[in-house]
């Protein structure tokens, strides 16, 4: 939903940092862009890529970057990136590894998936178990799966070449127990994978409805503490329009790392549990996706720069 409306009082034209930057190495806090003429943030770089087009700053973790940033720039938007979260293994994985014997073992009935990061980090673990000598093959097991949304859905797909049995209509932990409700699975086993920042709804809500649960942390959610210094200059001066909101904890990070800059910007929240969060840090969102995916978001942001008067 497009909160509103706005135009533009200068000429834009679409163009592409690719075309004056190229990523020559990645630093803790994300992609470290350089030109031939020195770091991305240079005046020269600055007046081509930064002053011809709308900015938009996406803040999740350099490796899932990609698909929003291709579409937004394919939307005529100049991209820029850092990620205010980082996502890091357990201290300790004997618990996971516990559980994935216990999954080989056929001793669940669901495996819930609550985020695309609890997909990926879930099954490169199985993968390393399983190479370290358990005999397990996951195509072989008998258990459903269930997802938080078509985002977790396409990166489970990319991983085991299986689709979802439970994808809930509303894309968030209330909206999977509302599915499972639906789909009368009292007294199932069920395998819930989360991160170290999850919300407990989804696990109360399953429980409430008769379940035996079981929840395991699968990777750490770390919020990055130093911004670019780059980006902050940018953001204070208000070149940076947009800012990507795509989950809770990013909005905490976000305000935590740029502070009150980051009134100088527009916040695209992806879901109104997001824009809640936002809203409670004094930060409310201008912008918000009608649905919780990237999908939502890229379709706000073609809505915003069709809206868009030249």
């Amino acid at each position: 939903m497009v909160r509103e409306a706005f135009r533009l009082h200068h000429s834009e034209f679409p163009c592409s940092l690719d075309i004056v930057a190229v990523p020559q190495s990645k630093g803790k806090n994300g992609i470290d862009l350089k030109t031939p003429f020195g770091n991305v943030f240079t005046p020269l770089v600055r007046r081509i890529a930064l002053k011809t087009m709308p900015t938009v700053l996406i803040t999740r973790p350099p490796d899932q970057t990609e698909p929003l940033k291709t579409a937004l720039k394919a939307l005529g938007y100049c991209v820029l990136l850092q990620p205010a979260i980082e996502i890091k293994p357990p201290d300790d994985w004997q618990n996971v590894d516990e559980v994935i014997g216990r999954l080989c073992r056929s001793e669940f009935d669901y495996l819930v998936f609550s985020s695309t990061n609890g997909v990926t980090s879930f099954f490169d673990r199985f993968a390393a178990v399983t190479a370290a000598g358990l005999k397990c093959d996951f195509d072989t097991l008998n258990v459903r799966i269930a997802v938080v949304g078509s985002g977790t859905e396409a990166v489970l797909y990319q991983r085991v070449k299986r689709q979802a049995d439970i994808v809930p209509k509303t894309f968030n932990a209330e909206g999977l127990v509302e599915a499972f409700k639906l789909t009368g699975t009292a007294s199932s086993r069920i395998l819930i994978i989360t991160g170290s920042r999850s919300r407990s709804v989804l696990k109360e809500g399953l429980t409430a409805l008769g379940n035996l649960v079981t929840e395991i942390s699968v990777y750490q959610s770390v919020d990055v503490m130093q911004p670019d210094a780059g980006l902050v200059g940018l953001m204070q001066r208000g070149k940076i329009r947009y800012v990507t909101v795509t989950s809770s904890a990013l909005g905490t990070s976000l305000v935590n790392m740029f502070g009150e800059n980051l009134r100088n910007s527009k916040l695209v929240s992806i879901s109104p549990l997001t824009s809640a969060v936002l809203q409670n840090l004094g930060f409310p969102p201008q912008l918000e996706a009608e649905e919780a995916s990237m999908q939502g978001i890229v379709r706000l942001m073609t809505c915003v720069r069709a809206a868009t008067s030249f």
